[in-house]
């Protein structure tokens, strides 16, 4: 079974909420007929020093407080399409997605008008 593994740092208070988000988006995707069935399961995991210094880089007037890393396992049945388009999807959960100029010499740059991570995070997907 396919699975999708996001590991991100959050605040506690957070933790049930992005649970439920990622089941609310895997339910609308179930009911478009994409997925046929989907479990999240959501674990403690160590520290992430580089998401630990994501945060510090992208958040330098906000402290990590009590943020504290979260793993959150999508066990998938059924996909139908891309494992790797259907990331993609869930990681907006994560980090809005930047409005892009239509310009398309601005657009060389894009990477630079990336929106800054809600809960900074790492994925690994598992065919």
């Amino acid at each position: 079974m396919p699975a999708i593994i996001f590991e991100c740092l959050v605040p506690p208070a957070d933790s049930d909420d992005l649970a439920r988000a990622f089941a609310a988006r895997l339910g609308q995707l179930e009911a478009e007929g994409k997925i046929s069935n989907a479990d999240v399961i959501v674990s403690d995991v160590p520290a992430d020093d580089q998401l630990l210094e994501q945060w510090e880089r992208e958040n330098p007037d906000e402290p990590v407080g009590d943020r504290t890393m979260r793993r959150y396992a999508l066990d998938l049945a059924g996909l139908e399409g891309s494992l790797n388009a259907l990331t993609m999807d869930l990681s907006r959960l994560l980090t809005p997605a930047a409005k892009l100029p239509d310009d398309p010499v601005l657009r060389e740059f894009d990477d630079m008008l990336e929106e800054v991570a809600r809960y900074p995070w790492s994925v690994a997907v598992r065919p």
